[in-house]
């Protein structure tokens, strides 16, 4: 439980109130602060020696700025039930000690440990800011030096979640965004892993949110924004910078705003017109940040399967499907932190298309994947394990199929060498009527 006091804890060393202001903290003075946990993570663990530990971190917040603090071990189990998100808490005695700058947006040049001998009290009190913010127009993102720590509010333009393979061969969900704000000046801004479907669940187009602990990053020598493991984001933040957008925004129409969205080179254009394959290579979509997605009519020419990766192993939860790790006892998603008894197959294809201009390399998730061969990755794995004929019809039935695929073309960069990826996201047999008129009108066009 947490230590009660008759009367509100002093300490000379800061007046008369006896409350040490965060930003007067330093590794030499005793303290009391009175601050709001503005964010406090899951109770987690790690491994060190053979032996597992717990931690937390938290957010702190007064009147005068926050920190960033850190509890261990035993102290982490006696002390996480007595913090709640939100709440107001007068903390006396822990450590504080230098923290790099690079990985905080703090103005403190310290970060805090709380111990044994760290005593915690409730307040009634709701006087103090819910975070403290320090926002950086997003027209001077550009100046800033790579690895910077930033805070930034503006409208956002959510895009889709989507899945990357990682250098070490994981895969790692991303959402991208486009942030505005009334310097007019947009930018990219990627979430990613439990973020990524946090922040799509929960945040759609239009909105003003606040983001706290974005780090600056740069690719193609443009400026971006990346979300770690510790931004924060707030809707609606009621500060005055926020306000201002908003009243920005209500001076605009939607026209003006998706204009001035669009002018980023390096977030998603592109459409889902119908092109030609020759055409999406002429146009170069997905090159130099010209990223996007487009509909095609093609058929499928070959699938590889021959000694290639044709699906993994994946969390069973609907809500995860990560790929697992096989243990003893189970098989154990780092994602959901649990171990399972079985997983699921899911696809990952890799296939060529062509149409009457060109061919193209493509790669295929699950879902996608179960329509094109139609069946479940678990029937082709089957398949693979017992009947050699069976497995390889499954293939060559799918080959020579036409389809209309929706395809989203963007650059990758992996061991220094850059290309175009094109992944299938939709699949869609053909509708004659429907591409008829289509050609049709595109006919009528040219006329």
């Amino acid at each position: 439980m947490a230590t009660t006091r008759d009367t509100k804890p002093t300490n000379s060393m800061t007046g008369d109130s006896g409350i040490c202001p965060i930003s007067a903290l330093t590794p030499y003075n005793k303290w009391t602060i009175k601050v709001r946990v503005a964010f406090k993570s899951e109770l987690n663990s790690y491994q060190r020696d053979g032996k597992k530990n717990d931690i937390f971190k938290m957010d702190l917040v007064d009147n005068s700025g926050d920190i960033r603090c850190t509890v261990y071990k035993d102290d982490a189990v006696r002390l996480y039930s007595q913090f709640e998100e939100g709440g107001v808490y007068y903390i006396s005695r822990g450590s504080v000690k230098s923290i790099q700058k690079r990985y905080t947006s703090s103005n403190l040049k310290y970060e805090m440990v709380l111990n044994s001998s760290t005593t915690v009290e409730a307040s009634p009190d709701d006087d103090l800011p819910y975070a403290a913010w320090n926002f950086t127009y997003l027209d001077r993102v550009h100046a800033l030096p790579k690895d910077e720590v930033i805070d930034a509010v503006g409208i956002v333009e959510v895009g889709e979640v989507s899945t990357i393979n990682t250098r070490a061969g994981k895969q790692l969900d991303k959402l991208e965004i486009t942030l505005v704000d009334d310097s007019e000046a947009p930018i990219e801004l990627t979430l990613w892993g439990q973020n990524a479907h946090k922040f799509k669940d929960s945040v759609s187009s239009q909105t003003i949110v606040g983001f706290k602990n974005l780090k600056v990053g740069e690719f193609m020598n443009k400026k971006q924004l990346s979300a770690g493991f510790d931004t924060r984001w707030e809707i609606n933040p009621d500060v005055k910078k926020a306000k201002e957008i908003e009243a920005w925004v209500a001076s605009k129409d939607s026209g003006e705003l998706k204009t001035i969205s669009q002018k980023v080179s390096y977030t998603s254009s592109g459409s889902t017109a119908f092109k030609n394959l020759q055409t999406v290579y002429d146009e170069e979509l997905g090159r130099n940040g010209n990223y996007g997605s487009f509909w095609c009519n093609a058929s499928i020419t070959n699938i590889k399967h021959e000694g290639a990766t044709l699906m993994y192993q994946a969390c069973p939860s609907s809500t995860c499907q990560k790929k697992v790790e096989e243990q003893s006892g189970g098989f154990y998603c780092p994602k959901c932190d649990q171990t399972y008894p079985d997983f699921e197959y899911r696809y990952l294809l890799g296939m060529f298309i062509a149409d009457h201009t060109a061919s193209m390399f493509v790669s295929a998730f699950n879902d996608q994947g179960k329509i094109i061969l139609g069946v479940p990755a678990e029937v082709v794995n089957e398949s693979q394990k017992n009947d050699d004929i069976r497995f390889k019809r499954h293939f060559l039935e799918a080959s020579f199929k036409t389809w209309n695929f929706r395809i989203f073309a963007k650059e990758d960069t992996y061991d220094g060498n850059t290309r175009v990826k094109y992944r299938i996201d939709e699949v869609k047999p053909l509708n004659l009527v429907q591409d008829s008129n289509r050609l049709i009108e595109e006919i009528n066009k040219l006329m």
